[in-house]
């Protein structure tokens, strides 16, 4: 075969490639049909799925997972956004893939209102692998987009997702690029591929989810980072947290809406008789390069929940989770995602904090 020709099959098939994509990003993208857009941001509008658990029970069990045309999830508020009195923002701890619609922390928390005769209702609008930088996009891409949304309280729901890479929490707000913005909101290959690398990372720094024999794992009181590691995390990444918390705070008044913040428990590290230890066994912090233990990332999430103290100061409620002592194996399928009956208990904590201040 001749150069020539051969060149002029690599440019053909370079040709009907560009074609394929373009017609893929053109039917499937948010170019023509914006309302693809909220899909690339894990909004799951219509979403009605019958699946089996198996981590929670010896053997597989069938549960319920549904979202409204709005993509929220919500019993009492199903397709009724204007009834929605509590908005639950936050990631996959938040989302609660495999924990069946009426066993989620917002279903609980809603009994216990009813049976104080409170009169409100929770809503949930976790979304997977959503951090504080994705919250604040979701006020514009979507909640802007959801009529008759007025809730009175907005619970945010976060820290965890924070830890994750930070390439990865930039991309989620496009990274202050406006490439990177307008790929994310619009193409489907850009955000294909945006989620299978932060799948990856996610189950390299222990984040998905899974079922963990927590039995396998030692216990240290010893920390792996080093105090430039503390410095650096405290002088560069912790302000730029509070201004995420601080724009948070913001979008929520605009709204209407009084801004909560809660804590998230994690099963890296465990606190008894006044005692903190973490599991011994590094994972790599995407942000620095270096290892870190559970103890490390205790300290690690205090530094934030420290942060969203400051900035809440005196003004607005801040539910504290992280620091409870109550957090017990049963509570957790993994490192960070929790069981039915860990949910249950984060309705019970928030309601002992909060149950007196909603109204």
């Amino acid at each position: 075969m001749g150069r020539k020709r051969f060149s002029k099959i690599i440019i053909i098939n370079l040709g009907i490639m560009s074609v394929l994509v373009l017609l893929v990003e053109l039917m499937l993208g948010a170019w023509i049909f914006p309302a693809n857009g909220l899909k690339f941001h894990g909004v799951l509008p219509n979403m009605d799925e019958q699946f089996e658990v198996s981590m929670f029970t010896e053997t597989p069990i069938t549960i319920n997972h549904t979202r409204d045309w709005y993509g929220l999830r919500g019993l009492s508020t199903f397709n009724q956004p204007q009834k929605i009195d509590i908005l639950t923002v936050g990631g996959s701890t938040t989302f609660q893939k495999y924990i069946d619609d009426k066993d989620t922390w917002q279903e609980h928390l809603e009994a216990k209102l009813r049976t104080a005769e409170k009169g409100l209702t929770v809503s949930n609008a976790g979304l997977n692998g959503h951090s504080t930088y994705a919250h604040i996009k979701s006020f514009d891409t979507w909640f802007s987009t959801i009529q008759g949304l007025k809730p009175s309280f907005i619970l945010f729901y976060i820290g965890v997702n924070d830890f994750l890479p930070r390439s990865i929490l930039m991309e989620e707000d496009g990274g202050g690029s406006w490439l990177k913005s307008t790929l994310q909101d619009n193409s489907i290959v850009y955000n294909t591929m945006r989620r299978i690398k932060g799948a990856l990372m996610a189950k390299e720094i222990g984040f998905e989810n899974l079922m963990v024999d927590f039995s396998k794992y030692e216990y240290t009181t010893d920390s792996l980072l080093t105090k430039e590691y503390h410095e650096f995390y405290l002088d560069e990444f912790v302000p730029a947290f509070k201004s995420r918390v601080q724009k948070l705070i913001d979008l929520s008044v605009d709204m209407g809406a009084e801004p909560v913040f809660i804590t998230q428990p994690m099963l890296f590290y465990r606190l008894k008789d006044g005692i903190l230890s973490g599991v011994d066994f590094a994972r790599h912090d995407f942000v620095t390069g270096q290892a870190v233990n559970g103890v490390d990332s205790y300290n690690m999430i205090t530094h934030l929940n420290d942060a969203i103290r400051e900035v809440c100061g005196q003004k607005y409620r801040v539910v504290e989770l992280t620091s409870l002592p109550v957090w017990e194996q049963e509570d957790f399928h993994d490192w960070i995602h929790n069981t039915p009956m860990g949910a249950k208990k984060v309705a019970d904590e928030i309601w002992k904090q909060l149950g007196d201040y909603l109204k």
